[in-house]
């Protein structure tokens, strides 16, 4: 079997898989620089493993298999891939991404890096020595998760160990562990975001859910509520965030996905056109949340017992399209 990885994220998972398919031909390459490698290995490729896929991608007449190894698909134009073929995604970033919105609500409560760095200056401000203010606590906090799918749902089961209260918005009533204290649709978005002392933005990004936080919904948040967005930049209004910040109309916000990225052209883009470096109430980070150690691993054996089922013709796992039956 001809396995193609596409890409620096796919890239990654190039050893992973040929620990699993020694005698499988698996080759890495990147489709922004087509040579004859690549076109070659495109044209074979029965899996192809790739963030991306487009018409503008070299043609694959034997694909049988489109694996994103990732969750989103927006980067994926269903209308190209070719008859035939399937498409399957994969997630296991739930872990890391839970623990990094835990760490930006501790980093809100405790302040860790602030207090070390004024102990450090020579001040006890905040010691009861001194008669310091208390600070809050997570217990009796309350966490909003718009989405409730893997990673709201992990990010659910570390709030509740830490005693917070969790509302989470669900386009779909299921089965679900942990079961929310409140569950909601997604009409119900502003009894959320009035009644959270955290946001936390964990749905895909859709034409349904794109810019659906905007000027009125932030307005609707507490005015000391701190947005967390871990999905995609554009389900938050991009001007409407920055006027809400840079207004201190709410708490604060901790960013890791944006407006704009990195391309061969400019490395070292801005995540957005508005300065929201600048601004001293907001926490970025380079679209990272779930990238740990054990991410990769744990995508590239879902990946792996994915293409054994292709092989067995037996039914794939998180099958997008088509929609499995």
């Amino acid at each position: 079997m001809k396995i193609v990885l596409n890409g620096p994220i796919a890239s990654q998972g190039t050893e992973i898989l040929r620990r699993r398919f020694a005698d499988a031909d698996i080759a890495a390459v990147d489709h922004r620089g087509a040579d004859d490698r690549t076109l070659q290995a495109f044209a074979g490729a029965e899996v192809l493993v790739s963030v991306d896929f487009d018409a503008s991608l070299p043609p694959t007449p034997r694909l049988r298999l489109i694996h994103i190894p990732a969750a989103g698909l927006d980067a994926v134009d269903l209308a190209a891939v070719p008859d035939g073929c399937r498409v399957c995604n994969a997630f296991e970033h739930e872990l890391g991404i839970s623990e990094y919105v835990m760490a930006a609500m501790l980093h809100h409560v405790v302040d860790l890096a602030g207090r070390s760095s004024r102990f450090k200056a020579g001040s006890w401000a905040d010691s009861p020595r001194v008669s310091a203010p208390f600070r809050p606590e997570l217990a009796g906090k309350t966490v909003g998760s718009i989405g409730y799918g893997h990673i709201g749902r992990a990010i659910a089961g570390r709030a509740k160990a830490c005693g917070m209260r969790v509302m989470a918005l669900a386009r779909t009533r299921r089965a679900i562990d942990p079961v929310p204290d409140w569950l909601g649709e997604p009409q119900d978005l502003p009894a959320l975001l009035e009644a959270s002392d955290f946001v936390v933005v964990a749905c895909p990004l859709s034409e349904a859910t794109r810019g659906m936080i905007g000027k009125a919904q932030l307005a609707q948040m507490k005015p000391d509520a701190v947005l967390i967005n871990v999905a995609r930049g554009p389900i938050v209004d991009e001007d409407a965030l920055y006027e809400a910040l840079a207004q201190r109309r709410i708490g604060g916000a901790v960013l890791d996905t944006w407006y704009r990225y990195p391309g061969p052209d400019d490395p070292n883009a801005r995540p957005s056109r508005l300065p929201f470096h600048e601004l001293d109430n907001v926490v970025m980070t380079p679209h990272c949340s779930g990238w740990t150690e054990g991410m990769m691993e744990r995508r590239f054996a879902v990946i792996a017992d994915n293409i054994e089922r292709l092989q067995a013709g037996r039914p794939l796992l998180n099958q997008v399209h088509p929609p499995a039956g």
